[in-house]
């Protein structure tokens, strides 16, 4: 007997060892070597356990449906995404259900993904998404014994139809793009106050992406000179990600001080935003137009600092 993913099959075992690509023959089907994340061994019972990047459908050796896992065995029974595919900047709602769960671990899918601290007990998170693709998304759980099962979803992102209004091009420098909150850890114009450290794409940029609302309100965003990668550090809040051809108060160029002083409610001398409209506070390491102009030289990241002026 053995297990794949949390299901416990009576199904012929082979396993094709002392070759570079090994793989498992499960029933005459073949799991590829790059789908298996790991192969233990129960100690308890004894039973094979394989855990694959994809789910597999195998059947019984006698043709039958695979039955669900005993009720001892620890094991995911649902993981769902509602909805599967949405416009970017929208979002969904993961679901899961787990048998005997002690714990429960994510990975893969998004950054907001891997930081949750997801419950061992049946429950459901949502997960917002700025930019267009196709996010694979992963439940680890184990039980007390550290046995552990996984269940893997895909969610696809589409762009977004266009309505008038601002049109963004193309840009020389490739970069990624994520929300506000993945960022700050708080919907726009929140926190209060805060420092994070995010990696930037190198020879890019990163745009993280938020909406004015109906904020009256006014702010300033640094990159302190302390950092953790050495060179001169562009940012620029824009209607459009990688876009750094913007108005003096817009900008800043890092290095000696000083930042981005965004306002709605028409403070001088501050970018002046409008109210319900989305921008981006992109970062890089270039001069915003030209890839070859990186000044990070190892591990591309930056202190930011925001503040909410009150």
């Amino acid at each position: 007997m053995f297990k794949l993913n949390g299901i416990k099959l009576g199904a012929a075992l082979l396993l094709l060892s002392g070759t570079v690509n090994a793989s498992v023959i499960i029933s005459n089907q073949q799991i590829p070597d790059e789908d298996i994340l790991s192969i233990s061994i129960s100690p308890g019972t004894g039973t094979l356990l394989i855990n694959t990047k994809v789910d597999y459908d195998v059947m019984r050796s006698d043709g039958s449906s695979t039955p669900p896992p005993p009720a001892g065995d620890v094991a995911i029974t649902t993981f769902v995404a509602s909805p599967t595919s949405f416009v970017e900047g929208g979002s969904t709602t993961i679901s899961w259900q787990t048998q005997n769960a002690a714990s429960c671990e994510t990975a893969n899918g998004t950054a907001s993904w891997l930081t949750k601290n997801v419950s061992a007990a049946s429950s459901s998170t949502s997960i917002q998404i700025a930019n267009t693709g196709s996010y694979g998304f992963t439940l680890i759980c184990k039980d007390a014994s550290n046995v552990a099962v996984t269940k893997n979803l895909t969610v696809s992102v589409t762009a977004a139809p266009v309505t008038g209004g601002t049109t963004c091009g193309s840009t020389a420098l490739n970069g990624k793009t994520e929300t506000w909150a993945e960022l700050w850890g708080a919907e726009f114009p929140g926190p209060a106050a805060g420092q994070k450290i995010p990696f930037i794409t190198r020879n890019g940029y990163n745009a993280y992406r938020f909406n004015t609302g109906n904020v009256n309100d006014n702010g300033t965003i640094l990159s302190i000179n302390s950092t953790y990668s050495p060179g001169v550090r562009k940012g620029s809040i824009s209607e459009c990600p990688g876009d750094f051809n913007v108005p003096a108060a817009c900008q800043h160029t890092w290095g000696y001080g000083g930042g981005i002083k965004w306002a709605t409610d028409g403070k001088l001398g501050a970018c002046n935003l409008e109210p319900n409209k989305d921008y981006y506070l992109n970062i890089t390491f270039t001069d915003g137009t030209d890839p070859a102009s990186a000044t990070c030289t190892g591990t591309c990241e930056t202190i930011l600092q925001y503040a909410i002026s009150r």
